[in-house]
């Protein structure tokens, strides 16, 4: 496994982990930025509050991003790196169009609602825990993380699927499709690094779910 300690890791090493976190970072900004951008411009235009939600969300994450906490280790394989940024920048190529919704536009407005809070009391339980690439920050197994070890992908997919409900186009179903497959793969990098530690083992025991009640 290609982990290395923060703390002990070589100069040369640490100074690369440091310059990829800098420039994921400078990424985020830069696509939500884009992401931003098109959401304001449809909202001026519609006043479709999913566009308002969706950018509160996608928000939330460059915020979280910017105010991490240094990990206890980091993964270093560039497969890890390529999955999490890929999962958590794909919805940012999401477009907002200016067209009917699949129903009653409330309806939208309702799941990114639920996944949008559902998302900010997974934030707030992780804090300056939260991450992008798979790392080690500490264990989290109070609020949300005591119904489910991944709460966070899960209110997210509520959230893209609101998303989807107001704007039904064949480009968001493929970036959502994508987006999906991608966080899949990403909470099995995850896991495959914090099962190293014996107290994510005994969490893992105990809460036998990652992402659906009873299903998986």
């Amino acid at each position: 496994m290609t982990y290395v300690q923060a703390a002990t890791a070589p100069s040369l090493r640490r100074i690369a982990s440091l310059g990829l976190d800098l420039i994921e970072r400078l990424i985020l900004i830069a696509l939500f930025y884009g992401l931003a951008t098109r959401l304001v411009a449809n909202y001026v235009a519609t006043h479709n509050i999913a566009d308002l939600l969706a950018l509160a969300s996608e928000g939330m994450v460059v915020v979280l991003a910017l105010i991490r906490r240094t990990p206890q280790a980091i993964s270093f394989r560039i497969d890890d790196w390529a999955i999490a940024f890929g999962g958590a920048c794909a919805t940012l190529f999401l477009r907002p169009v200016t067209m009917a919704p699949l129903g009653p536009k409330e309806i939208g407005w309702l799941l990114q609602a639920i996944g949008f809070v559902g998302a900010l009391w997974c934030k707030a339980a992780l804090f300056r825990n939260f991450g992008v690439a798979p790392a080690i920050r500490g264990v989290e197994v109070r609020g949300p993380y005591a119904l489910l070890r991944h709460p966070m992908y899960a209110s997210y997919a509520i959230a893209q699927l609101g998303f989807l409900y107001a704007f039904p186009t064949l480009w968001n179903v493929a970036i959502i499709a994508v987006w999906a497959g991608l966080q899949l793969l990403r909470i099995n990098a995850e896991e495959r690094m914090l099962k190293t530690e014996p107290r994510y083992l005994a969490y893992a025991a105990k809460v036998r779910r990652r992402l659906i009640p009873w299903v998986y």
